[in-house]
């Protein structure tokens, strides 16, 4: 007689977005976890993996430059260990470039598939396998007149100069 596992464990992201500021904590942690069903229905409690599970985050777009706007991502494989459970996540993280320019927000686009080495097995993947994170740009440029006023005669130069300023500000300052 043949014993039919029907247990199963899907991976996905915790949230299907998330963000960030340059300024805030450098690294920028996107947390993955597990859900575990039995005949289609939701458990909880005290079930968990009985082999190792692995699964790669790799970058797969957006409007930041990755290795500039933050540290280039590549591939990262998150193992979830024997007897992780659904309380337990894993994260996938990059560090944020605190720069200084004027670039508005930028999106970190991430996707999470099954490791190919035969850890991924046992489980499929969960509804959100993209993650987008938003880094929000902290640089200002603000544009002013030099002067609140000016003066000019009709006998003077036929042109009048008014000049305008930019400030920057970075971090709020």
């Amino acid at each position: 007689s043949t014993i039919t596992d029907n247990d199963t464990v899907a991976i996905a992201f915790d949230a299907a977005t998330s963000g960030t500021t340059e300024a805030s904590a450098p690294t920028h942690a996107v947390a993955l976890g597990l859900t575990f069903t039995t005949d289609g229905v939701g458990v909880a409690g005290d079930a968990e993996l009985d082999r190792a599970v692995s699964v790669n985050v790799t970058r797969s777009g957006g409007t930041a430059t990755d290795g500039t706007d933050h540290t280039a991502i590549g591939t990262q494989t998150l193992t979830f260990a024997i007897g992780s459970t659904a309380a337990t996540t894993q994260d996938a993280s990059f560090t944020v470039t605190n720069d200084r320019l004027v670039e508005g927000d930028e999106t970190v686009l991430l996707d999470v598939v099954l490791n190919t080495d035969g850890t991924g097995g046992q489980a499929s993947l969960g509804a959100t396998d993209e993650h987008t994170s938003t880094i929000t740009d902290n640089d200002t440029v603000a544009i002013a007149f030099d002067a609140a006023t000016s003066g000019t005669t009709e006998a003077s130069a036929p042109t009048h100069a008014v000049a305008l300023g930019l400030t920057f500000t970075t971090d709020g300052v």
